[in-house]
């Protein structure tokens, strides 16, 4: 079976697609990945076949507004300072998406790709959804732009979650409205309840979280599956830096801190923020500098900054990890069986960080908005000397290592 998959997004919305794409290959389907150009030589490392579609996400990244939207922490603000550019970013991932899926026998996209959907409903093509964050309204826990708190009570959860999930859909619906209309020439889009659409179209809803960390909420619908974590290890014949390798055997185990592709206003002044921490805290530290670019004058040999090394190996050669909180970086932190410290700069990330304090792997969030030298060392002292915390972190460790979200995925579409 020819599987086409669509993603976009920064390197955590890709490395997913990446894995699944792996584990179909293996499965015998013939694969092909679409996504932003800035991965086309990630896909090559992993063997994935690769075709670009839409903008450089890192150019889109680096632009002031952006920059100031995604520092600020604002999620609305962020989306508003999108839609100025959003119009000719869509036109371009929606024609190249519709070339791409010409020969298709089944379409798995990200929800930010709503085209995928609308060419699947016009040329017949099964298809499966995947969302990486949890959109559907709960009364588990509320939407991920309310930062302050794990739980506002059963109705403001579910409310807030309502108020997401219509937000992003209007959207995800203006974004392709134009292509819907002219290229597809299809009923227009609902206005409300995209559940409710896929369940009538038979679309089933994959997100790649493990319910050991999000455990599934009773008023979900039945087509949405929390499938487990979609983890890529290293790429074939990857071998450590020998500069990592030596780091790390000159001493005690290390506190990971990377952003990944978070900006900053002030690049250097982060640095210099993380290295007053790890003086305070007492720890050895690996910094990854990330699209971010997080650098500074390293004055001490307790101290590396790395340009990239796979998470999935890195992470468990270190004493505790912190992190912005991205879905993907999270799980493969938890995975690792460390302690986590989130410090969340938007979106999805303090709900991530809420998750972590919940399971007790790690202490509560940190807002990048509040940060200081001294709040961040305080919570590496606490992952990196709480012997509850740390069980706790090797216990959830264990679990996710048991999974396996792919072999659970594919065995999913085999029952399409």
């Amino acid at each position: 079976m020819k599987v086409t998959l669509l993603t976009i997004g920064s390197r955590g919305d890709i490395q997913p697609f990446i894995a699944l794409a792996q584990g179909l290959a293996r499965a015998g389907h013939d694969v092909m990945l679409g996504g932003p150009p800035d991965f086309t030589e990630l896909a090559a490392r992993y063997q994935v076949p690769f075709t670009p579609i839409g903008a450089s996400i890192q150019i889109l990244l680096q632009d002031s507004a952006v920059k100031n939207a995604i520092t600020g922490g604002g999620v609305l603000r962020f989306l508003r300072t999108r839609n100025t550019r959003r119009a000719d970013l869509y036109a371009q991932l929606n024609r190249e998406a519709l070339a791409l899926c010409r020969s298709a026998d089944f379409i798995i996209y990200k929800n930010a790709v709503l085209a995928a959907f609308g060419i699947a409903q016009k040329w017949g093509i099964p298809c499966a959804e995947v969302r990486l964050q949890p959109y559907t309204p709960t009364t588990a826990f509320p939407a991920f732009f309310l930062k302050g708190r794990a739980s506002y009570g059963r109705l403001i959860n579910w409310l807030s979650g309502f108020v997401l999930q219509t937000v992003v859909w209007q959207i995800l619906r203006n974004d392709v409205r134009a292509f819907w209309r002219d290229e597809l020439q299809l009923p227009p889009l609902p206005g409300l309840w995209p559940d409710r659409m896929l369940a009538r179209a038979g679309v089933r809803i994959f997100s790649p979280i493990s319910q050991h960390v999000l455990p599934r909420p009773h008023d979900w619908p039945a087509h949405l599956y929390l499938t487990g974590y979609w983890f890529l290890g290293p790429p074939p014949g990857w071998t450590p830096p020998p500069e990592v390798v030596r780091f790390l055997a000159a001493g005690e185990p290390p506190v990971y801190i990377g952003f990944g592709s978070m900006p900053h206003q002030a690049p250097r002044a982060t640095f210099d923020l993380i290295t007053r921490a790890l003086q305070r805290s007492g720890q050895r530290g690996i910094v990854y500098s990330g699209w971010g670019g997080l650098s500074g004058e390293v004055v001490s040999n307790r101290l590396l900054v790395i340009e990239s090394v796979p998470h999935e190996w890195l992470f468990s050669h270190v004493k505790a990890v912190v992190h912005h909180g991205g879905a993907g970086t999270t799980a493969t932190g938890l995975r690792a069986g460390v302690p986590n410290v989130v410090v969340p700069f938007f979106a999805d990330q303090p709900f991530w960080g809420w998750r972590v304090a919940a399971l007790g792997a790690g202490p509560a969030p940190l807002l990048r908005q509040r940060l200081t030298a001294e709040r961040l060392a305080m919570a590496i002292e606490q992952a990196a000397h709480d012997p509850t915390m740390r069980a706790r972190a090797r216990e959830i460790g264990a679990r996710l290592q048991a999974e396996d979200g792919i072999a659970q995925t594919i065995e999913l579409l085999r029952v399409q």
